[in-house]
């Protein structure tokens, strides 16, 4: 009975010391790693306990897929961000699906892509959420499916992805999936805008220029198109640059202030592409 014992607190003193030491080794491997010490944290990672680590499987990942302290592998990325979409690791999921969807350190594969953005989409990962609701609207390696793709933006919203109100309320806008209700599509603009999403402040722009679901209100327009373009909505800042160069929603032609808005439209379209 004693040995029995003694053995069954060898044994778990055993497992104790392991489970400190994975902790120990990715802890200094975080530690290396936000100091940008990525050879040294690639060493600690890759020791046998801590890279049995989802969070680390998916780190030792990123590190070969942007070149951090070793030399940049697509292959060698995803064959560890395999390793941690298979443990069940929600950003990993995610990441693979990006690489099954761009063809990168795998063979393109549509079909691959969605399933793994789907797992991860139904861990609650916002960003999954958004990718699943893109996918399904646009009928890309899914059925097209307006009521299917609303179900994931609307789950994004609740997330906290303030991307999706401006989705929600282009299903409302163009009545797909949904009765066309374009009081309700502004809504979803407003709560979408409130909260600095840009795309959703271009809409609601021109919602009020147009008097679509809302009373039209030039001065609102204007101010929410700034807003948008303020932050970096390049349609919002085209929009500017027609409405100056034509004396639209109550302000006088401005060819210089057109200019201004269309060079500032040529710009963030250039960064776009780089």
């Amino acid at each position: 009975m004693m040995k029995s014992l003694l053995k069954v607190l060898f044994f778990s003193f055993l497992l104790i010391g392991s489970s400190l030491s994975l902790a120990d080794n990715v802890k200094e491997g975080n530690r290396l790693y936000n100091a940008g010490r990525y050879e040294e944290a690639m060493r600690y990672y890759l020791k046998p306990d801590a890279r049995k680590n989802p969070s680390t499987m998916n780190r030792i990942g990123y590190m070969y897929d942007a070149g951090q302290g070793v030399k940049k592998d697509p292959q060698e990325a995803y064959k560890w961000y395999r390793k941690a979409a298979e443990a069940g690791f929600v950003i990993a999921q995610f990441n693979l699906g990006l690489m099954y969807e761009e063809g990168y350190g795998v063979p393109k594969n549509i079909l691959e892509a969605v399933k793994w953005f789907r797992k991860a989409a139904e861990q609650n990962d916002r960003v999954s959420e958004m990718k699943m609701g893109y996918l399904t609207v646009n009928g890309i390696g899914v059925k097209r499916d307006y009521k299917e793709a609303m179900k994931w933006y609307r789950r994004a919203a609740e997330h906290g992805d303030d991307r999706a109100y401006a989705e929600i309320g282009l299903f409302y806008d163009k009545g797909e999936g949904v009765r066309k209700d374009p009081n309700r599509a502004v809504q979803y603009y407003i709560l979408g805008a409130q909260k600095g999403e840009s795309e959703a402040q271009s809409l609601l722009a021109t919602s009020y220029a147009f008097g679509t679901g809302i009373i039209q209100d030039n001065e609102k327009a204007l101010f929410w198109y700034k807003k948008a373009a303020g932050n970096g909505n390049i349609d919002a800042m085209k929009e500017l640059g027609a409405i100056y160069a034509n004396g639209r929603l109550g302000v006088k032609k401005d060819p210089e202030e057109a200019e201004r808005w269309n060079a500032m439209a040529k710009k963030a379209e250039e960064r776009e592409r780089h």
